[in-house]
């Protein structure tokens, strides 16, 4: 598939706080190995794709509403390497999340999968042990821009909290996407669509109920935390997926922030 193909890889970006740095990084890589690099906002790429020049597409995921899109892309005769956003690094059972993130139907047109760590690699192999597809433990350009090596490329973010919220600060990330910036009704129908059966789909609605109930309760929490120490500043960081409004409960609040700004990393780096 690579032979007779220009040297150059497509990355999208589904959201920038959350991906941008880190696809930077891969991206700035890539250049020096002298791949030329178009990287850009998915939806619009994923549209322009087929009429582009053969080269390496990085997909993010590659789960049922997929389907089409990586066909599609194959067809035009690109090469297709996956490299998913998520890892399930907060999901205990590794089995389920691959047989979510990765349709069978998309396997035969995938080239390589790059999985976070030997663990995954090691499950993703076992169940899809039936497909030709080439598997490599490489880890993620979102860990690597945690290294010293790469330390610019969070500077900017890390900066802006250190001068925002001072030196010392408690971050608190969340990951409620069920406050999902698209409305409720459109999420649980995203949900729905990437279901597997119906017992998949009972499933997905017994973990959004929980997710609003432990939402519910964060916002508890918080509130009495900020109480109990009103000359410390907490900073909550929603998942770019969140719509920051729903944290609106916390307004009273006068040492709590809402405030994604910049990636988790550069965050992280700051508190």
């Amino acid at each position: 598939m690579l032979q007779n193909m220009k040297k150059v890889i497509y990355i999208p970006i589904e959201s920038r706080v959350r991906e941008l740095d880190a696809k930077s990084l891969l991206a700035s890589t890539a250049l020096r190995f002298g791949w030329d690099v178009i990287i850009g906002r998915e939806d619009v790429l994923n549209e322009h794709i087929v009429n582009l020049p053969r080269g390496i597409y990085i997909a993010k995921n590659v789960n049922k509403d997929k389907v089409s899109l990586i066909e599609s892309i194959r067809k035009t005769g690109h090469a297709i390497a996956m490299c998913d956003e998520e890892a399930g690094l907060a999901q205990n059972d590794q089995d389920t999340f691959l047989r979510q993130r990765f349709d069978t139907r998309n396997l035969e047109h995938l080239d390589v999968v790059f999985l976070w760590s030997d663990e995954q690699k090691r499950v993703f192999d076992v169940i899809f042990t039936d497909y030709d597809v080439l598997t490599k433990s490489l880890g993620t350009p979102r860990l690597d821009l945690m290294t010293k090596h790469h330390n610019a490329l969070v500077d900017e973010g890390a900066d802006y909290y250190r001068t925002r919220y001072g030196e010392k600060y408690i971050l608190i990330s969340s990951n409620f996407t069920v406050n999902s910036i698209y409305g409720k009704s459109k999420f649980i129908s995203k949900l729905n669509s990437i279901a597997r059966d119906p017992q998949e789909r009972a499933s997905f609605e017994r973990w959004f109920a929980y997710k609003e109930d432990t939402f519910s309760k964060y916002i508890e929490s918080i509130s009495e935390l900020a109480g109990r120490i009103e000359d410390v500043k907490i900073v909550i960081r929603p998942h770019p997926g969140e719509d920051n409004s729903a944290w609106g409960e916390l307004s009273s609040c006068h040492n709590v922030y809402i405030d994604s700004s910049f990636s988790l990393v550069s965050a992280i780096k700051s508190s």
